[in-house]
């Protein structure tokens, strides 16, 4: 049996300091509110390098280098072709994300927050901390959206809905992005519970609708990046970390 190793705690790996996560005054101004499911997206975009509707065209893997005592991390990159660019990019571009965590020889290991991704996923992603963090999103999965059919979804599949020009998380669906997940050639099933699925569950905002909606938002709250504000990754380039504290 292969193993997959979960990890609580992300070691650096970058040459110089690394935080793996955001600020924690962040994290409580912009959280989800668990009260009412209302998402402050905008809050995610003014925290982001960019924001960017896109597809994932390609995943591949690589190894850090060799520390002191010889240990060595996995690590993934995502590349994704920006179809849309709402802030710090430009449509048409390729841009290249770096994830902690993938495959070894006797299996897998990551991060409870390493995402769920295969070629083909389209997603609106709020880049942060590339090359830095573990996860180079805002608050890693949360401010993602899985657009999946033609409806916008949180990275663990419940809707995200519109109402009176606010976001909010809804009910959890079976989408088949959910379902499981690629690391390396082997593809792991996810284990959800589908027993408390919704009769009539809250309807997700239509794709085309969500993007326009947080493109404007992003323009009435006067966001500007430079068009090459996000930083793409260079999967040939060593990765180095220390296992020493």
């Amino acid at each position: 049996m292969r193993n997959v190793i979960f990890l609580a705690v992300l070691l650096s790996a970058c040459e110089e300091p690394t935080e793996f996560e955001a600020p924690a005054e962040f994290a409580e101004k912009a959280a989800i509110n668990t009260e009412t499911g209302a998402a402050d997206f905008v809050a995610y975009a003014k925290e982001a390098d960019g924001v960017f509707v896109g597809r994932v065209t390609q995943i591949t893997y690589a190894m850090s280098q060799p520390d002191a005592v010889g240990a060595q991390l996995p690590f993934t990159f995502v590349t994704y072709s920006v179809e849309k660019a709402l802030l710090g990019t430009k449509a048409g571009n390729s841009v290249t994300l770096r994830f902690f965590g993938g495959p070894l020889d006797d299996g897998a290991l990551f991060t409870s927050e390493y995402p769920n991704l295969d070629v083909g996923d389209r997603d609106i992603v709020f880049v942060q901390g590339n090359d830095t963090y573990g996860v180079p999103w805002v608050l890693a999965n949360e401010s993602r959206v899985r657009l999946s059919g033609d409806g916008a979804y949180t990275s663990a599949g419940h809707a995200i809905t519109l109402r009176n020009n606010q976001a909010y998380i809804g009910d959890f669906y079976d989408i088949p992005e959910t379902r499981s997940m690629m690391v390396g050639p082997e593809r792991f099933d996810l284990e959800r519970s589908l027993v408390d699925l919704p009769t009539n569950p809250t309807i997700p905002a239509k794709e085309s609708v969500f993007v326009t909606w947080l493109q404007a938002e992003i323009q009435r709250a006067g966001l500007s990046r430079p068009a090459d504000a996000i930083k793409s990754s260079d999967p040939a380039k060593p990765i180095f970390f220390s296992s020493q504290f």
